[in-house]
């Protein structure tokens, strides 16, 4: 399957009963995409079904910038499925320490940097920045994107 193929499913997808949702629709104003590309040498696999963990620890130890979304491989299963990444801070190109087949996946997703990813865990406590959609998350994560003060109640 194309990437193109993929990217068009993606989208098919978000739009149908998915996009309804508060998280589709703060992806289609704020997220970007990615290709998925294999790990590189010096990342070791991290846990399976720990991504957003594992994306988190890459960011803070090693300041590799974090993204969280969606991504699909169709070799893991036939829809998209909410994760989290990281890319090099060089090439701009994804790493995923939790997909072993990477490569073959397309990514739609938020990219933080280390600093405000920290700054959004030190107010919420969850690994889990976008949490899943819920409309207060993704507002905090707004102000913080756009570099706004953030009240905490």
């Amino acid at each position: 399957m194309t990437a193109t193929i993929q990217s068009n499913l993606i989208d098919e997808t978000l739009a149908g009963p998915f996009g309804a949702l508060p998280l589709a629709d703060f992806l289609h104003r704020h997220g970007k995409r990615w290709e998925g590309r294999d790990l590189p040498q010096n990342v070791k696999k991290k846990p399976s079904g720990q991504c957003f963990r594992n994306a988190w620890e890459l960011s803070l130890r090693h300041g590799l910038p974090y993204c969280e979304g969606y991504g699909w491989d169709c070799k893991l299963g036939a829809l998209p499925f909410y994760h989290a990444w990281n890319l090099c801070p060089k090439s701009g190109r994804v790493i995923d320490a939790t997909w072993a087949v990477s490569k073959e996946a397309l990514y739609l997703g938020v990219e933080l940097t280390s600093k405000q990813l920290m700054r959004i865990i030190d107010l919420t406590g969850c690994f889990e920045v976008l949490q899943g959609g819920r409309s207060s998350a993704l507002e905090l994560v707004e102000q913080v994107l756009d570099q706004k003060p953030v009240s905490v109640e």
